[in-house]
């Protein structure tokens, strides 16, 4: 029996460490996780890749206050799946999870959450 594909993840945080650490804990589950430290970057991959990704996670701020933030709301109203991953646990409409919160289990468990909702 063939393996499922695995969903794609795109993950942009501008710490290094932590881009890592969900890298780590995502590797021998169902996801792959493309991760960038730059949200421009992060913007254009997405713009040439989006139909292959399942989800798209932000900290809440990357390259100045609160773009993160703005961006995962702006692919949640477009009704793209969005999630926030941020040290600020101020919550909106977007899925999030507050890294104060942040282990492997809640991690799995707000992807799951956030891929598993209608899109809108």
């Amino acid at each position: 029996m063939a393996k499922p594909e695995k969903k794609n993840l795109l993950y942009v945080d501008d710490s290094k460490e932590w881009t890592f650490t969900a890298k780590l804990i995502l590797e021998d589950t169902d996801y792959n996780l493309i991760s960038f430290n730059d949200l421009p970057e992060a913007k254009q991959y997405w713009k040439e890749n989006s139909e292959t990704l399942s989800l798209v996670i932000c900290d809440g701020s990357i390259n100045e206050t609160n773009d993160g933030r703005r961006w995962a709301n702006e692919l949640h109203i477009a009704g793209h799946k969005a999630m926030i991953l941020s040290g600020d646990d101020t919550l909106g409409k977007v899925p999030a999870l507050y890294k104060g919160k942040f282990n492997s289990e809640t991690f799995l468990a707000a992807i799951k959450k956030a891929i598993g909702r209608k899109k809108g």
